[in-house]
């Protein structure tokens, strides 16, 4: 993004929060342009966008918020069901994980997955003579629960933002 770019973003903050008022622009369009000129205008502006709807503050957001937005976009969604459901399924796979623990983890949906952490994992459990059911579907349902969390914050950023964001990335990557 080019310096003049920051500008038109930090005019449209600027329209957007009347209660926002910088004691210098130029600098403040300089330290926004330090921050944020990696990224496209187009994925800034997008972020701004998404900011400004799922905002319900007078505040206006600062450049680390934007990029807290860009980067969430471009979390990998992750599979759904509740913890109890998804418990289920990683017991049911322990059985046959002694000695097939890495097609039994391939076999999990991706959110079980990553609550399990790896294929090892699945056959330590498997194996431990100290298994604690309890202790361990416990263990497992807050990871699950804490990766839905993730979720869901991911779910609140629109789509176009994502794809638009996602792609640029993939770019800024390759190049």
């Amino acid at each position: 993004m080019t310096r003049d770019e920051t500008k038109e973003i930090v005019m449209k903050v600027d329209v957007l929060y009347p209660n926002w008022k910088p004691e210098n622009l130029t600098l403040t369009v300089d330290a926004w342009w330090a921050v944020l000129r990696e990224y496209p205008k187009d994925v800034v502006d997008a972020a701004l966008s998404t900011f400004v709807t799922g905002n319900d503050t007078a505040f206006a957001p600062a450049p680390g918020q934007l990029i807290g937005i860009i980067r969430k976009a471009n979390t990998k969604p992750l599979d759904g069901m509740t913890a109890s459901e998804a418990w289920d399924l990683v017991y049911k796979a322990l059985s046959n994980s002694s000695y097939n623990n890495n097609e039994e983890f391939e076999k999990l949906p991706e959110l079980c997955q990553k609550a399990v952490g790896s294929a090892a994992n699945l056959r330590s459990m498997a194996i431990d003579e100290n298994f604690n059911f309890g202790v361990e579907k416990s263990l497992f349902e807050r990871k699950y629960e804490e990766l839905q969390r993730r979720q869901e914050e991911y779910d609140k950023i629109p789509v176009s933002v994502r794809e638009l964001i996602q792609g640029t990335e993939l770019k800024m990557l390759e190049g």
